[in-house]
């Protein structure tokens, strides 16, 4: 578990490091806007090789199912409602929620149909630590990046609590 700390301590500081060296152009943009997809990807990856205790050879199995994984989810994400509903109508609103309604399925749906796919090289217990750890890394980096910007948001913490001794 020290390891994963560190890790993603690592991962924290190379978020930072990027998001000092914007642009002036991208202030205005939250930093984690301008991090590359591949970034982000290469930065999960190293994480989760860390945490799931992964060998070479069980990450060199790995990496292209999450890569695959990683793409799809990101599919689903760019179709999300971006929306100011303080200038929509009733309708333009329900159909916003719709959407995103839809999206949250079709993430749940495509995480149960990874399972299978996870499960072909890691164990069960893997798989389930690998969707908690993406949790646990989406909440740390949302707080890291609201801390940032100024706006402050309750966090999911990042280690488990049942396991302090």
């Amino acid at each position: 578990m020290k390891k994963s700390f560190i890790t993603m301590c690592l991962l924290m500081s190379l978020c930072a490091m990027h998001a000092q060296s914007t642009s002036p152009k991208q202030k205005n943009n939250p930093p984690y806007k301008s991090a590359s997809e591949a970034d982000m990807l290469s930065m999960k990856l190293n994480v989760l090789k860390d945490v799931l205790l992964l060998s070479d050879e069980q990450f060199a199995k790995f990496k292209p199912i999450y890569e695959q994984y990683f793409e799809k989810v990101s599919a689903i994400k760019k179709h999300k409602c971006k929306c100011d509903k303080s200038g929509m109508s009733d309708a333009q609103i329900k159909e916003c929620l719709e959407k995103s309604f839809d999206e949250v399925v079709n993430l749940a749906m495509l995480k149960k149909q990874y399972i299978s796919e996870f499960a072909k090289v890691l164990s069960m217990k893997q798989v389930e630590k690998l969707y908690s750890m993406e949790a646990r890394m989406k909440y740390k980096l949302r707080d890291e990046m609201d801390h940032r910007t100024g706006e402050r948001v309750p966090s999911i913490p990042l280690q488990d609590k049942s396991k302090k001794k």
